[in-house]
């Protein structure tokens, strides 16, 4: 299962396999040695009979083969398996149906042939319900799929039969006496017998001792009755003795033997363990939160040894009883498996009838609809309901016996410690007595002093006991996970059966009653299970952050009482009293995590985020849904029935909705008291209001004056008099749904519940919805959610019913405090004037409480953004889509029809309250952000949702109609708004005269002015006045000014301000919709890179100087801002120098970031030169933590980083000191993306730096990667602490990143033909014969485009660059002007010109020596599995944790707030804290926890190394970023693989032998 340890599985049919033994070809049954058959397989020829050997495993017939079964005395007649488990051969009828219905007629869209065909008639009458006047055995496959209940059964044990199966020996000595039972075979061919009355044949089987405690064994592990164990473990010797899935044998039907196992459980080595994959998994799944910790030893001198894991089972299960308990969980899973199956097909069936609105359109593509209806007029909705009633009480049962069982282990070990405990008293206290005896001057030990303290066993103990074995619980945990599986394919095939079938009123009651009964839990009368009550982030629901406190002994405290005797003057304290140890917050995370998944709300969250978004479909009125009675869709098309559209000849009562009414009614109090979880039922109200909105005309705004009435509100219609009102219903669902915080629980439970994209693709439940391609459950949820989103927004537009803004609310409930605390004031005056006693109050008016606040603007809008991000396709449904004729074509055609997006009515609504109001402009702004990820109505990225956004930003088009009260929100304005932020949190020095050095900016042409936006903005510091600019000469004057913090200015003190939630927000807005809209849209980057604001002087506006829009990007880099706006500013800065489509020239844009980068020494080239002396004129560096690499070092004094907490260290202090503390890489990330773009556009360009570095180039940034980043993130860095990742999300995007810069550099790289100076067309001609030689001899043409640039991005400079890759060339510090201060100079010798970074990395790669880089990307390719276990680990990692996070809400723990309010209730237990402070605190503590709205970022991936089409990625996605390391690993090794000819020949080739000298010295 990829979802979590208690998500769902694929089928079990294809999970897992069968092992075991064919069969026997002689006379003795030897061990087996090959695998069985399937159970659905068919059965082999007739085998040899022979008896068993004594002590033998196997199943013997009756001694004669001839004697009739009914002359041997049986104990009990055992049915065929398929008579007591016949879910296998359901499944197989269904399965080999549809292969039949699929080959017949495929999955495509073409027409099918007139009428029905065999197939279809075969699969209709398959599904078919029984006739009255019918009588075969047992159900019908109809029957057996409309009723999927009673997964689990546990039986109770029948004493009797197992006293009869376990006889007592016969006599003295003997053995006991023979058992016999009666087996009952299958026919021939039973999959053929559903309607087959004949009697079937009957055997006398021997029940071996042996045999009888295995089954015993198999029924008290699954809960199974004794025959019905029987029949599965028959089922089991069949299929190790290789016959068939029904336990078939050879023709005489002697004996079904198993492997040749005597009665002390012992087996052959052959077995392969792979084969009990899906058991474990299941064991695996069940144990999490069950077993976390070992228990504590106590201190003595022999403390006893405790598994930390109980033992294994002993004696070891065989193997045929490890094959029946896998054949009992896939015969389990069989009916539920088919069911999902045949509801997929059907959804596929039902989308194409639902686009020709016609279902009869070709009798066999009805067939599906025809077939399966019945099922949902047999009850198919209700008893999957019931299912998961009975699946979640099964859990609840399994989970709590399995805590008490722990709960008794536990209380047993610490017996067992007390006991030993209690021993090493006795020893103590004769050493004590001994010790006092001395101190008096009495007899001495005979062990002298202290000396025997420890040194006997304790007393009336023997120390080699060993505990008891405890009893082994694999299959309880193997119960639990797989019932957690079952209820989730269950809820999912309600999804899909409300997805595109009419469900009744009824049956959408009871989902919602389901819903009610799952959150409340078994607590409340009609619950079940254990609830999803609102979690307690800091006390109840997270484990202490403090260790157990270790036990202390009687002889510590006996050495510690007789010291403190001796030694008065010291304190007891002195004396290493054990005091508890804080965790590891990894160590508490996991706990904390498993925990929660120990309790089954993560998985129980994941089944009921499924109902609601089935409650959701079911109460779509927008979709053409299926009507079971006429097999096609609804007579009115689009609609639902339980609300029909209005027509003249439809029925407007609502008496139908009552029973959903009943339950969705937000003024009905005794339903609101049902419900523990009013989030959740507030989730419930959009849907219903949906329903409802048609119906309401017109509507209105509950705060707006005259309401006139509905033809559905009792005064307007007779007919709904006294039942509901419709109106009035309608608008308390959409005000409840925020005063409940459902849009909350929606974006921060609800949404990560529905999992990532690459976490729920590989599931099975995937269905081809005509388009050819697989689209995953996630899909399907992503578009329903958004669907019903967007509508919920357009109602909210529509009615005026918009929340009002969090500062709104803040500034009401202010005032009403106010107000209130005036009254009080009031009273009390008045009171004293009568003569009255008053109780002095100065606590002032009550504090607002925000846990309190409602769901307001920015909450609705956050779960937009947070929608558009888990599926940037989903963006388009917040766009209005409308319809335009094109002009006639010259040729007089009719005109031609599109589609184009157009400006919603959400979004016209919000950019006139982002005039009015500007505490609405961040919203607005997110919005636009989230908008730009939409794809075009006609797929084209002219018509997408950035070119649109594009075009309202500049000006070329207008949200809403011109109007001179309000100027629109352009470009301009957004980067003049980065601008002011910029220059606010620019530390300045306060010193007379002295500014802080600016980037250089460009002089003006044009006198325009830009309107000054900034009065939109706040929440840094006061405005203050523009100053001056200085310009910055070289790039230490500009590094010198980013760290104000270790400013080297004597007498200066820099000002730094920090950003507050809301500045925050605002760049985050900001950054956000440059980056998205650049990503997509060409002309915006064109555009948006030309902007030049003009620089404001003291007198007006100066025409002397102008800021571009890269430089204020870059100077927003040189402050002090979050690491997560720092690399969203580096990515929107990569997106915008993007190239156009086609391209292939080196940009001059790119270059020009080039040059600002170095200016601003990310990458402290300075520092680090291997050169440098740093005595080029810009004083002593900071001392380093670096060592001798050379010399081991001892575990305990290994660093946490190389370098010291310096901000001189630029993006390397931002990755070891801020970024390296939380785990998390979101800066140095987006500063890797914008190398690999810088790369793609410009190249490498060889003269960087050269006005400053004597050895110019990129070969520093390049290496940073190299030699820093990728050992750093790999984990192959020695003498370092391995690098802390928060998620291993964090891990793959961080690599990923580092990556992306290696492939790029490699991919550019040509390896020239002519050594000396090599001209462009011969560089051209050595790519094409590489490209050539790859796809000829290397087999790689798939990948040509990806590992080779084209011809076009070469130029001469590369030429030039590449020939000297192979000629050493030295650069002579001699012939520069020492005047220059160049860096370098200093070291006085002959430095070599640096190696192209291509050169660099391909000798890395290639090197003998087996380079760093090739070491690591080996690692990395197979670390954890390779590609294999990519599902099974990262995604249930990722998927564990962001299910625990969801059950907390808006309040996620932290093992630093737990720390912290551990340590606030330590203070208030010392007296050191009152009872009002300490309560203040904690109300700030939680107030700090709150997840405030923010506008959500993606991330973006290129295709390939030299493509500029990006992809949006979720930062969450492990297994996405895992894939694409892989990838990117892969890509770098065949790049390598088809340059190492050239490149092996090219340095053989050399007149010199070449060496490799690296810029930087890590």
């Amino acid at each position: 299962a990829s979802g979590g340890p208690n998500a769902p599985a694929p089928a079990p049919s294809t999970a897992f396999s069968f092992g075991g033994g064919t069969a026997p070809t002689t006379s003795t049954f030897a061990p087996a040695t090959a695998s069985a058959a399937a159970p659905n397989a068919a059965a082999p020829g007739a085998a040899n009979t022979s008896t068993t050997p004594a002590g033998g495993g196997s199943f013997a017939a009756a001694p004669s083969s001839s004697t009739p079964a009914s002359s041997i005395p049986t104990i009990a007649t055992i049915p065929a398996f398929d008579a007591l488990f016949p879910r296998l051969r359901y499944q197989r009828l269904v399965s080999s149906a549809l292969d039949r219905y699929r080959t017949r007629h495929g999955d495509g869209d073409g027409d099918a042939p007139e009428g029905e065909s065999y197939a279809a008639r075969e699969w209709i009458r398959l599904l078919s319900l029984r006739r009255e006047d019918e009588s075969p055995r047992g159900k019908s496959v109809g029957e057996a799929l409309a009723d999927p209940t009673s997964v689990l059964r546990f039986a109770s044990p029948d004493v009797g039969f197992r006293n009869r199966l376990r006889p007592s020996s016969s006599g003295a000595g003997g053995p006991p006496p023979k058992v016999y039972v009666e087996v009952e075979l299958p026919h021939d061919n039973d999959d053929d017998a559903d309607d087959d009355d004949t009697p079937r044949r009957r055997q006398a089987r021997a029940v071996t001792p042996h045999i009888a405690r295995e089954v015993l064994r198999l029924s008290d592990e699954l809960h199974l009755g004794e025959t019905e164990a029987l029949a599965l473990y028959v089922a089991a010797c069949a299929l190790q003795a290789g016959g068939g899935s029904h336990g078939h044998d050879g023709e005489d039907g002697d004996v079904m033997a198993t492997e040749s196992e005597g009665d002390d459980g012992r087996e052959d080595d052959d077995y392969d363990d792979d084969d009990d994959g899906f058991v474990q998994m299941l064991i695996e799944g069940g144990m999490v939160g069950f077993r976390t910790q070992s228990p504590p030893e106590p201190s003595t001198s022999q403390p006893p040894q405790f598994p930390s894991q109980p033992p294994a089972e002993s004696p070891r299960p065989s193997r045929t009883l490890r094959t029946a308990r896998r054949l009992f969980f896939r015969e389990r899973s069989a009916l539920l498996s088919a069911i999902h199956e045949v509801i997929r097909h059907r959804v596929e069936a039902a989308d194409r009838a639902g686009r020709q609105n016609d279902g009869r359109h070709g009798g066999d593509r009805e067939a599906m609809l025809v077939a399966t209806d019945p099922l949902l007029k047999a009850g198919l909705v209700t008893n999957l309901i019931k299912t998961i009633r009975e699946l979640t009480a099964s859990m609840e049962g399994l989970a709590r016996g399995l805590r008490a069982e722990e709960e008794e282990r536990r209380r047993r070990r610490s017996a067992a410690a007390a006991n030993a405990n209690a021993n090493a008293n006795a020893n103590a206290n004769a050493a004590w007595n001994n010790a006092n005896s001395n101190v008096a001057g009495g007899p001495s030990s005979s062990t002298g002093g202290f000396g025997g303290f420890g040194t006997s066993h304790p007393v009336g103990t023997d120390s080699t006991t060993t505990p008891s074995v405890e009893k082994n619980l694999d299959m309880e945990y193997a119960l639990l996970s797989f019932a957690g599986m079952q209820r989730h394919i269950a809820a999912e095939c309600l999804f899909y059966l409300a997805y595109h079938a009419q469900l009744t009123a009824e049956e959408v009651a009871s989902t919602i009653d389901l819903i009610r009964d799952l959150t409340n839990g078994s607590d409340v009368a009609g619950g079940v299970g254990g609830g999803l009550p609102r979690l307690d982030p800091l006390v109840e629901d997270v484990p202490p952050v403090y260790g157990e406190v270790p036990m202390m002994t009687a002889t510590t405290a006996s050495v510690q009482g007789f010291m403190s005797q001796q030694h008065p003057q010291q304190p007891w304290q002195t004396w290493n009293v054990p005091v508890p140890k804080l965790k590891d917050p990894k160590e508490w995370e996991e706990e904390w995590i498993a925990n929660l998944w120990g309790k089954g709300q993560p998985s129980l969250l994941q089944c009921v985020s499924t109902l609601i978004m089935t409650v959701m479909c079911a109460l779509d009125a927008r979709q053409v849904l299926m009507d079971r009675e006429t097999h096609g869709p609804n007579s009115f098309g689009a609609g639902n029935a339980l609300l029909p559209p209005h027509s003249d000849t439809s029925d407007p009562s609502m008496n139908g909705l009552q029973p959903i009414h009943t339950r969705l009614d937000p003024e009905n109090k005794d339903t609101e008291r049902q419900w523990k979880r009013c989030d959740i039922w507030g989730v419930l109200f959009l849907p219903y209001a949906l329903l409802l909105r048609n119906s309401v005309v017109p509507l209105t705004s509950p705060r707006g004056s005259g309401s006139v009435p509905s033809p559905l509100s009792p005064d307007a219609n007779p007919r709904t008099r006294g039942t509901m009102d419709a109106a009035k219903t309608f608008t308390d669902c959409l005000t409840a749904a925020s005063q409940y915080k459902s849009l909350t629980f929606a974006r921060l439970s609800l949404l990560p519940s529905l999992g990532l994209p690459s976490t729920r693709s590989h599931h099975k439940d995937v269905v081809s919805m005509g388009r050819g391609d697989d689209v995953s459950i996630f899909d399907f949820y992503i578009s329903v959610l958004a669907e019903c989103t967007a509508q919920f927004m357009d109602v909210l537009c529509a009615s005026g019913n918009l929340p009002i803004t969090q500062q709104m609310w803040f500034d009401e409930e202010n005032n009403t405090a106010q107000v209130e605390w005036k009254r009080v004031e009031e009273k009390n005056y008045y009171d004293v004037l009568w003569g009255k006693t008053v109780v002095e109050d100065a606590s002032g008016p009550r504090e607002v409480d925000i846990l309190d606040r409602p769901d307001c603007l920015e909450d609705v809008f956050a779960l937009v953004s947070s929608v558009c991000s888990a599926s940037p396709e989903s963006s388009k449904a917040f766009w209005k889509i409308v319809e335009e004729e094109l002009e006639l074509t010259e040729d007089g055609s009719s005109p031609v029809t599109t589609f184009r997006l157009a400006p919603s009515r959400c979004m016209r609504l919000l950019e006139t309250k982002r005039s009015d109001n500007d505490s609405t402009l961040l919203v607005f702004l997110s919005f636009l952000a989230s908008l730009a990820l939409s794809d075009g109505v006609e797929e084209n990225d002219t018509d997408n949702g950035a070119s649109m956004v594009h075009s309202f930003l500049s000006g070329e088009k207008s949200i809403n109609a011109p109007s001179d009260r309000h100027a629109p929100f352009t470009w301009s304005n957004a980067i003049s708004a980065i601008r002011w932020y910029a220059e606010e949190l620019s530390p300045e020095v306060k010193d007379e005269g002295s500014k802080r050095d600016r980037l250089r900016r460009s002089p003006t042409t044009t006198t325009d002015t830009v309107p000054n936006p900034t009065s939109y903005y706040y929440g840094v510091g006061d405005d203050t006045e523009s100053n001056d600019r200085d310009e910055a000469s070289t790039p230490n004057d500009t590094h010198r000014s980013q760290s104000s913090s270790s400013s080297s200015s004597k007498g200066k003190t820099p000002s730094t301000k920090e950003l507050d939630e809301v500045g925050k927000n605002a760049l985050t807005s900001l950054l956000s919709l440059i980056s998205n809209v650049a990503a997509r849209c060409p002309a915006a980057r064109e555009y948006i890179l030309d902007i030049q604001l003009p620089v404001p002087g003291t007198d007006g506006v100066s025409d002397i100087l102008q800021d571009g829009c890269l430089e204020i990007l870059f100077s927003l880099l040189t402050t002090e801002i979050p690491p997560d706006i720092r690399g969203l500013t580096f990515m929107a800065i990569a997106n915008l120098l993007q190239s156009k489509p086609g391209d292939t020239g080196k940009s001059p844009m790119g270059k020009k970031a080039w040059e600002l980068m170095e200016c601003c020494q990310f990458v402290p080239v300075k520092y680090l030169s291997r050169y440098s002396s740093f005595a080029a004129g810009a004083g002593s560096a900071p001392s380093m933590s670096m060592y001798n690499r050379n010399q081991p070092r001892d575990d305990g004094d290994v660093p946490n980083s190389y370098f010291p907490k310096t901000a001189d260290y630029g993006m390397i202090y931002i990755f070891e000191h801020v970024e390296g503390v939380v785990g998390t890489y979101p800066a140095t990330e987006g500063f890797l993306y914008l190398l690999t773009t810088l790369i793609k556009v410009a190249g490498c360009p060889s003269d960087l730096g050269s006005h400053w570095r004597l050895r110019p180039g990129c070969s520093p940034y390049i290496e940073y990667v190299t030699d820093f980043i990728l050992p750093r993130a790999s984990g192959t860095a020695r003498h370092v602490k391995p690098l802390p990742f928060l998620t291993v999300a964090d891990e793959g995007r961080l690599t990923s990143r580092a990556l992306e810069v290696v492939e790029a550099v490699l991919v550019r790289y040509v390896v020239p033909l002519a050594l000396d100076r090599a001209t462009l067309s011969e560089l051209r001609e050595s790519n094409c014969l590489t490209m050539k030689a790859a796809n000829e001899e290397l087999g790689l043409s798939s990948n040509t485009s990806a590992i080779f640039c084209p011809n076009d991005s070469l130029d001469e400079d590369d030429a030039d660059d590449f020939s000297q890759d192979f000629n050493n060339i030295c650069l002579y510090p001699q012939n520069v002007d020492p005047g220059s201060q160049m860096l370098e100079v200093s070291y006085g010798e002959p430095v070599s010109l640096p190696k192209t970074p291509g050169f660099f990395i391909l000798s890395s790669l290639l090197s003998t020596s087996k380079g760093q880089l090739l070491q690591i990307i080996q690692k990395l390719i197979s670390e954890n599995g390779g590609s294999r276990d990519i599902q099974s680990f990262y995604g249930k990692s990722v998927m564990s944790k962001l299910l625990a996070i969801a059950l907390f809400r808006e309040t996620p723990p932290s093992f630093s707030n737990s720390r912290e309010y551990n340590e606030l209730v330590g203070r208030q237990q010392r007296n050191q804290l009152d009872d009002a402070s300490c309560k203040a605190a904690m109300t700030y503590l939680l107030h700090s926890m709150i997840q405030q709205p923010s506008p959500a970022v993606l991330d973006f991936c290129f295709e390939d190394a030299f493509s500029f089409e990006t992809t949006n990625c979720a930062p969450d996605d492990a297994v996405l970023w895992r894939e694409r390391s892989l990838l990117l690993s892969m890509r770098i090794l065949c790049a390598a693989a088809a340059r190492e000819e050239p490149f092996n020949r090219a340095i053989k080739h050399s007149p010199k032998q070449l060496s490799v000298v690296p810029t930087l010295l890590f």
